[in-house]
């Protein structure tokens, strides 16, 4: 125990809870002991009432509806009376209305946000980047579209988009809780609380499963109290963690079912996510969805433009357009080829093209890009047509050729970003509505419960197969 129990002969509030927090810790799962109590402080005691200071008045709420009983209990074993618990953020007393409701609030909940992810801070062309339309209305009205998936290939920004929803719906106080976990974290928090336990109906016989049987409760009363639930990369919940998925699944309908926010990011959007089982997944297209894109030349300028100034660095233009246009597509590759660039500096090298190029190596190829001719010979191996057949679009009896020439135009556009007026280059001069009607033929065929969604939901990942054969899917 830190400290003494007295002050003056007089137990202080402060030492007595310290002592209740040693009898707590080994009562309470180790990850709730951290979220709810490990920042709580003995404030008064005294005239029949002992006060905790706590963060936020969701810390407060949660310790009053799940852990009162517990923590009055230890108080009486320490203190040999019985006390009134009451609760208060800042030195202000907590007060709880007859109907539940909070009186005072003020603070927020936050578990696993990243700061630096805002609205503010993302670099790209917003008009064109859906995924960060849907994230701006999803911000601005918590629980209307749930759950919200925003899907793409890594470092596409869907993790930013994510956090940035949390952020805005925060900071306009329509939330005041949030959670962000990871799904394999998620998962093994999961295992670590409740993967050994009965069920909560059984038959409790020692302390060990009552202690079990409070922590699994604690588990998903924590997920369940939360006003907006963040899971990025779901797909890392795999099919072997099925008692995980269950759990997911329970929270999944109470949190809807409470009309608070879920939003999801992976990989594929929701009819691809194969993995996982067609209850869970049927439920992950009830809301919305949309494509975080990959950033084009210009985004990937701006990207390293504002990491520069961030920096304090100073480095040529030209210099920085090489990296844009030949050292990856994604944050994460403009990061590691910045990071070298500048460890160059430091070393008191001149940065020219040449110095740049040569230090970067292999990173600075033109094979790091997939080309819209790559994705047009991809489709034609997967459908058995020609290439050629597909860019020229001539053969309107072969049905084929047709329907490979609106795959090839819908991929471009999800996979690599391209505009109707870039794809239409790409087709020889293809008006860009006839680009949109085709990727409309798509979109409208996945939607569809139909031979043309299993024909698509199974083509699609062949497709990107050739595409990406490198690729794991995180």
């Amino acid at each position: 125990m830190i400290g003494d129990t007295t002050l003056g002969g007089v137990q202080t509030p402060q030492a007595i809870w310290s002592r209740v927090l040693c009898e707590l810790e080994g009562q309470v799962n180790k990850s709730n002991f951290r979220t709810w109590l490990d920042k709580s402080v003995g404030r008064e005691y005294g005239h029949g009432r002992f006060v905790i200071d706590v963060p936020n008045e969701f810390v407060a709420d949660y310790l009053r509806k799940n852990q009162l009983g517990l923590i009055e209990k230890v108080l009486y074993n320490i203190l040999g009376d019985d006390v009134r618990v009451e609760f208060s953020i800042k030195g202000e007393t907590y007060n709880i209305g007859q109907d539940g409701t909070d009186l005072q609030a003020t603070g927020s909940f936050i578990v696993g946000l990243d700061p630096n992810l805002k609205f503010t801070r993302f670099v790209g062309n917003t008009k064109e980047n859906p995924a960060f339309r849907i994230a701006l209305i999803v911000a601005n009205n918590p629980g209307l579209y749930n759950p919200a998936v925003i899907y793409g290939r890594s470092a596409s920004g869907k993790t930013h988009l994510m956090h940035s929803i949390a952020w805005a719906a925060l900071d306009a106080k329509r939330i005041k809780s949030v959670i962000c976990v990871k799904g394999a974290d998620f998962s093994r928090e999961y295992v670590a609380n409740c993967g050994k336990f009965k069920h909560p109906n059984s038959s409790l016989q020692d302390s060990r499963e009552v202690n079990a049987d409070r922590a699994r409760l604690d588990f998903f009363e924590k997920y369940t109290s939360t006003e907006m639930l963040l899971i990025d990369d779901i797909f890392s919940i795999t099919p072997e963690s099925e008692k995980s998925l269950q759990a997911l699944f329970y929270i999944f309908d109470e949190l809807r079912g409470a009309n608070r926010q879920i939003v999801i990011t992976n990989d594929r959007p929701p009819k691809e996510m194969h993995s996982l089982e067609e209850r869970l997944r049927t439920r992950f297209e009830w809301g919305v969805s949309a494509k975080a894109v990959m950033p084009g030349y210009e985004t990937r300028c701006q990207i390293l433009s504002l990491k520069i100034s961030e920096r304090n660095l100073s480095i040529p233009a030209d210099v920085v357009s090489l990296i844009a246009s030949k050292a990856g597509e994604n944050v994460r590759e403009l990061e590691g080829a910045l990071n070298r660039v500048e460890i160059l500096s430091a070393a008191g090298i001149p940065l020219t093209i040449d110095t740049v190029r040569e230090e970067l190596g292999d990173a600075i190829t033109p094979e790091n890009s997939t080309t819209p001719t790559e994705i047009v010979e991809a489709v034609a191996r997967v459908l058995g047509v020609s290439a050629e057949g597909i860019l020229a679009g001539r053969q309107f009896g072969n049905t084929g050729v047709m329907v490979g020439r609106e795959l090839a135009m819908y991929v471009i556009r999800e996979e690599l970003g391209y505009s109707a007026v870039e794809i239409g280059h790409v087709f020889g001069g293809l008006q860009p509505k006839y680009v949109n009607i085709g990727c409309r033929e798509v979109e409208k065929g996945l939607k569809t419960k139909s031979k043309t969604q299993q024909f698509l939901s199974k083509t699609l990942p062949e497709i990107r197969k050739l595409i990406y054969p490198e690729d794991d899917g995180e």
